[in-house]
């Protein structure tokens, strides 16, 4: 890019972040995406059937430290698994959020050992991640914050490829993923959990939650007995999240390059302009 051989670059390493702002600040474009970093959790697997483990793994990750300490790159912490803001939705609201980072290390101290877990007992779990830098950063974070309720992460990387081919074929037990938006609506994130949905890898099933998708694609957006479109999508993340078969780290900010002499090119929260919009002077 810098040798003027590539007009665009959609991803920039975070470790490159503080050289282009002070060197090439007009060509980097950044704001928030809808997409969702998150671990799915196979819950075909023991203990990861018992909610009380997947909770408690959940609770002991700090998102705020990993968000704005680890990486600094304005991403923003992810306590659900919807980005905030896409289609006019509001975005969950959760209790863990609120609570102080001790209350949530207790209380996920208290649901291992009621599941059975604990220092006579301790709790073991692969945590597969893509070979890249800034997931080895982030896995080992969470493998510390792990570590301080008793949890070891045996943490391994694969290529890509490999990762996907673990995911489809439920050959894991934490496995790094991510969800990235295809079109302006909630439903693009929730679909993917449903009974028959072929992208849910964790396993989970809830027939609750078909049902209330199932009801807001039929619902309207405004209804007298307050039954609307987004209440029945907030309540089928509020079962998702509840249940914890993903556990949502962050919310991603676009870091990309373009090149001056690139026209056309505007920024957006879902994907980027289609190159019959772009020309090159």
């Amino acid at each position: 890019f810098r040798a003027g051989e590539m007009d665009v670059v959609l991803n920039v390493a975070p470790d490159d972040l503080g050289w282009i702002r002070e060197n090439q600040p007009g060509a980097l474009h950044t704001g928030p995406i809808h997409a969702t970093y998150l671990l799915v959790l196979n819950v075909a697997r023991k203990p990861l059937d018992d909610v009380r483990v997947r909770r408690a793994l959940s609770l002991a990750i700090d998102r705020d430290a990993i968000a704005n300490q680890l990486l600094k790159t304005g991403v923003r912490p992810a306590w659900s698994f919807v980005s905030p803001g896409i289609g006019g939705y509001p975005g969950l609201k959760t209790a863990e959020e609120a609570m102080p980072a001790a209350k949530r290390v207790a209380e996920a101290r208290r649901l291992l050992d009621e599941a059975g877990y604990g220092p006579d007992n301790p709790l073991t779990l692969p945590l597969l991640y893509d070979t890249q830098e800034e997931n080895r950063k982030i896995m080992v974070a969470i493998g510390d914050l792990w570590q301080a309720i008793g949890v070891r992460a045996e943490i391994s990387n694969v290529e890509f490829g490999a990762l996907l081919g673990a995911l489809r074929t439920k050959n894991y037990a934490v496995v790094r993923s991510s969800t990235f938006s295809l079109y302006d609506d909630p439903m693009a994130f929730l679909q993917q959990f449903g009974s028959q949905s072929p992208t849910n890898w964790s396993g989970w099933t809830n027939p609750g939650y078909d049902q209330l998708l199932m009801q807001s694609n039929s619902a309207p957006d405004n209804a007298t007995d307050g039954v609307t479109r987004t209440r029945l999508l907030l309540d089928a993340e509020a079962l998702l999240n509840g249940e914890q078969p993903v556990i949502p780290i962050y919310y991603y900010q676009g870091k990309v390059l373009v090149a001056p002499r690139v026209q056309g090119w505007w920024d957006g929260a879902i994907g980027t302009p289609p190159s019959r919009f772009l020309t090159v002077e």
